[in-house]
């Protein structure tokens, strides 16, 4: 499912309402809500709206367990940490429980926080399978998503669930899920806004046997991928698309 919306403000709104509408769904159904985070500008104001009147008191916030996508590998207190900006954002401002805050960043390396918020994410999903019911991703105009860069192909052949990874601009060392954890998601949201993403978001949605962009497979093997992107994003895309 495409949408397109006229500026990133009714992006992030519909975002917003989007989180509302998984997490009754969810804590329904299993009686918790689990949903991966994205960084960026666009789902932080969609933070900010869930934060505020009237959505903050539509969700049932002690049952949500917080995930990340990815995180770049800085310490939760630098400006840089995409936890860092969704607990200003959100998490500081709502009655969440703070032990279902599940952070990357561990001091002992990029490596070590992989291996240790796969082992975090196994016991989460222990009685069922690795899903959740919903995440966030941005797109880059490089084709990245969360924080897979470059050549998808070493991505698809690693079996795990978390990996280290390296940016090639910004702060180089980074963590993120891998493509199967992503694109498994029961409702996986790709927020993208400005005309700088237009080409990759073309790119991302045309389907190919030689995929070069993370995006692009992502895409391609989510379960149920839904675009929401502004009408600069959407400017290559063919008419009718939406």
């Amino acid at each position: 499912m495409i949408r397109v919306f006229p500026d990133a403000e009714s992006l992030s709104s519909a975002a917003a309402d989007l989180f509302v509408q998984r997490a009754a769904e969810s804590i329904e159904e299993l009686g918790r809500f689990a949903v991966a985070l994205s960084g960026g500008k666009t789902p932080r104001r969609a933070y900010e709206i869930l934060a505020s009147d009237p959505l903050k008191d539509e969700v049932d916030w002690p049952r949500v367990h917080f995930f990340f996508g990815d995180d770049r590998y800085v310490p939760t207190s630098d400006e840089l940490s995409n936890e860092r900006m969704a607990r200003q954002a959100l998490l500081d401002h709502v009655p969440v429980v703070k032990e279902h805050i599940h952070g990357i960043y561990r001091p002992d390396g990029p490596e070590s926080s992989a291996k240790a918020y796969e082992s975090l994410l196994r016991a989460f999903f222990a009685d069922g399978a690795p899903q959740f019911d919903l995440a966030y991703s941005g797109l880059g105009p490089d084709g990245h998503t969360a924080s897979l860069f470059g050549d998808p192909a070493p991505y698809l052949a690693d079996p795990r669930w978390v990996i280290p990874t390296k940016a090639p601009v910004g702060a180089p060392d980074r963590v993120s899920l891998n493509v199967a954890l992503l694109a498994g998601a029961q409702t996986l949201a790709f927020l993208v806004d400005g005309a700088e993403k237009a080409e990759a978001l073309r790119y991302a949605l045309t389907p190919t046997d030689h995929p070069a962009s993370a995006a692009q497979v992502v895409a391609a093997r989510a379960i149920n991928p839904v675009w929401y992107v502004d009408a600069q994003a959407a400017a290559l895309l063919p008419p009718g698309t939406a």
